[in-house]
């Protein structure tokens, strides 16, 4: 699976929201901040509020939606919440599914309405934090503790923004670029690596030794011998120079780093490589922030998603059935030694990189 780096969870913003509010008066009031955030957000896009008779009226004098859905969800006295029968569901859906909603927020704190969020169509379903829907696509919990009683201290509008903000920050990728302007590419002069050379640097080393890719020497060969890149591979392992085949540390092309470079040293390899090679390890995303061009192998025991650099580059990863295995302290529980990473085969690294030449 080779994915590109830079990503975002909505490819193009959102332009149907539905806006669920199905309860008191009240409830709408401590809610407007939070509308109003959403707005600014998404100003271009088309709201919808799904409201309840209770707090119909007031929204449309605040100017909150574009249009406004007032529905029946009555309270039942001997359920003790607010339900509706199944036929009004099933009118509620067929009255919602014209609007074609990219997205449905419930922004009730209280569970009871946030099975409505199915009724929407919507494929992205967003609310605070239910252990009833795990069909939720998003979920916000948000706690300030009182220091007296233990209880919780936020006011509810201001939890309501906080769901309201981390919506926002899923709407885009928000990596950045810092490049540092004084590190001059002449600091690897001493290295051999001259201004115009371009080179590769491979970076062998992870915290975890079950996630290190076993085949770099395999890659710098195919490197060394089609195209023109010098090869700077960076390692932790103090013995893996006499694992090397004589004709790669024989190359004047090729040179082995298997000590702590001075940060400023490593920093300028990363900033001024052509490519970085790695695997899920800080380097990588040094490699990212300074806008390389970055290739990283990633163990499937976690989401790429979630610990994949964010600029420029891509992300490979073996499909596997066992993918989230989420293993860290025992290595020996992976009865498959660990295929996610050993199973990528150095062509398909290789032509990555050559996206980058």
């Amino acid at each position: 699976m080779i994915r590109a780096a830079l990503r975002a969870r909505f490819p193009t913003p959102p332009r149907n929201i539905l806006v669920i509010r199905v309860d008191q008066l009240g409830d709408i009031i401590v809610c407007i901040p939070a509308i109003r955030r959403l707005r600014e957000l998404l100003p271009e896009a088309r709201f919808v509020g799904l409201l309840s008779f209770n707090n119909a009226d007031l929204a449309k004098t605040l100017n909150l939606f574009d249009e406004i859905i007032a529905i029946d969800f009555r309270e039942d006295e001997w359920e003790r919440r607010r339900v509706m029968p199944l036929d009004e569901q099933h009118d509620l859906r067929r009255r919602l599914e014209p609007y074609k909603f990219d997205v449905a927020i419930d922004l009730a704190e209280a569970l009871v309405s946030r099975p409505l969020l199915l009724l929407s169509g919507a494929p992205f379903l967003f609310g605070f934090k239910d252990d009833q829907a795990p069909w939720l696509s998003a979920f916000y919990e948000g706690w300030m503790v009182d220091p007296i009683n233990g209880r919780q201290a936020a006011p509810i509008s201001v939890k309501t923004l906080g769901l309201v903000e981390w919506f926002g920050g899923l709407l885009r990728n928000h990596s950045q670029i810092i490049r540092r302007d004084d590190l001059s590419k002449s600091r690897l002069l001493s290295y051999g690596i001259a201004d115009e050379d371009r080179f590769a640097v491979l970076h062998t080393g992870a915290r975890l030794k079950f996630s290190q890719w076993p085949h770099y020497d395999k890659l710098a060969a195919m490197i060394l011998d089609n195209t023109d890149l010098k090869v700077v591979m960076m390692t932790d392992d103090p013995l893996i120079r006499s694992k090397l085949p004589p004709t790669l540390t024989a190359s004047q092309r090729f040179q082995l780093s298997d000590r702590r470079l001075p940060f400023d040293d490593f920093d300028a390899f990363l900033s001024y490589c052509t490519v970085f090679v790695g695997n899920d390890s800080g380097p990588g995303h040094l490699a990212s922030l300074r806008g390389a061009n970055v290739v990283t192998l990633f163990l499937a025991r976690q989401n790429w998603n979630e610990w994949g650099p964010e600029n420029k580059g891509y992300i490979i990863s073996r499909r596997v059935p066992c993918a989230g295995c989420n293993m860290f302290y025992d290595p020996e529980e992976c009865g498959k030694d660990f295929a996610c990473i050993t199973n990528i085969k150095p062509e398909e690294v290789y032509s990555t990189m050559l996206k980058f030449l």
